[in-house]
């Protein structure tokens, strides 16, 4: 489903960012 494929992006990206910023 493109949904959930979406929403594991996303949520890939976020990880991403929250490690950037948190280190």
């Amino acid at each position: 489903m493109p949904l959930l494929d979406t929403l594991a992006v996303r949520y890939a990206l976020v990880l991403v960012l929250c490690g950037v910023l948190g280190v």
